[in-house]
């Protein structure tokens, strides 16, 4: 037979209530302390999973990803700018090499 959570608390706690030993009731307390605390941590790190992981979508165009991601594309006149303030002067099969 299987109690439900509410009769199994009343029956441990009536447990408890015939113990006279002060050092019985001590590792108790310790352990329920310790539980609690467990279980405190258990359902903050839920909470941080709830806020970190999202849901999946079963499909999304790349126009969505650029709209959800804020992506604006680099100019081609600033990129050619940036790069040529690199002054790379390495060919690109080097440079590439050096990837390896």
């Amino acid at each position: 037979m299987t109690l439900n959570i509410g009769d199994w608390k009343l029956k441990l706690i009536e447990e408890i209530m015939q113990l006279n030993n002060e050092q019985s009731l001590r590792k108790i307390e310790q352990e329920i302390r310790s539980l609690s605390a467990a279980e405190k941590e258990l359902e903050q790190q839920k909470a941080e999973l709830k806020d970190i992981i999202k849901p999946i979508k079963r499909s999304i165009s790349i126009d969505d990803m650029i709209r959800e991601q804020g992506y604006t594309p680099i100019k081609r006149d600033d990129f050619y700018k940036k790069v040529s303030k690199l002054q790379i002067e390495e060919p690109l099969e080097e440079l590439l090499s050096m990837l390896d």
